[in-house]
């Protein structure tokens, strides 16, 4: 794991705020499974891929698609003709993996250490349920949710969009004393050229001993002497 050098930037060291990704840093993701998923109920692969790189996903990630819409969209876009929603709903989070303990457990530590703890996600409504009845914390703040903000990263209007999403009693989050936390690297030279201190996290790597290093966490588990 590597990040930007804030001294060497003229940035504050000790970052007051830590804005976690989702998919990939907090919770594992299963594109294997989600293809295999959708080929065994008779989908080929080139549709399902056709229909990610379309309009109509991006649309339902930026939160321009109803909840209760999605479904027929589904159906008429992969031609499953007939499918109950429910059928639906399970084929497409079968891309959402189980969560990722060492990184749970470093937002859960953070914010038992005073720092804010927010999330900035590319994610539509069903991924996000999925993904937030799994978690163990959920006291974001700002919770930055792509079809909440009408934003996708790497769009500096997300991380705008997202800062202003936080606790309206709270001062705003200051992108030079908050880490940002990403597995993309487009994403981390997005949040970079706004002012951000930046982390890159492995996708799906369950280790945050570097990470707890940087923010000055002891490592999980470690008896602290009084």
């Amino acid at each position: 794991m590597s990040g930007s050098n804030p001294q060497a930037a003229g940035l504050p060291t000790e970052p007051a705020a830590l804005l976690l990704d989702l998919g990939g840093v907090l919770v594992g993701l299963e594109p294997e499974r989600f293809r295999t998923h959708w080929s065994r109920l008779g989908v080929p692969a080139a549709r399902v891929e056709r229909f990610l790189a379309g309009s109509c996903n991006a649309d339902w990630n930026l939160g321009r698609i109803p909840d209760a819409e999605f479904p027929r969209l589904l159906r008429r876009e992969l031609q499953v003709i007939g499918w109950p929603a429910e059928r639906l709903r399970e084929a497409w989070n079968s891309l959402i993996g189980d969560p990722l303990p060492e990184l749970v457990e470093l937002a859960r530590a953070a914010a038992g250490a005073d720092l804010r703890v927010g999330l900035l996600s590319n994610t539509d409504p069903w991924h996000w349920a999925t993904a937030f009845f799994r978690l163990g914390f959920r006291d974001f703040d700002p919770l930055g949710l792509s079809y909440e903000l009408a934003a996708l990263k790497p769009e500096p209007a997300a991380f705008r969009h997202c800062l202003a999403a936080g606790d309206p009693g709270l001062p705003r989050l200051e992108p030079a004393r908050t880490l940002y936390v990403d597995d993309r690297e487009e994403n981390l030279r997005a949040a970079a050229q706004l002012g951000f201190q930046t982390w890159l996290h492995p996708s799906g790597v369950n280790d945050a001993s570097a990470l707890r290093q940087r923010l000055g966490l002891p490592e999980e588990g470690a008896v602290l002497e009084l």
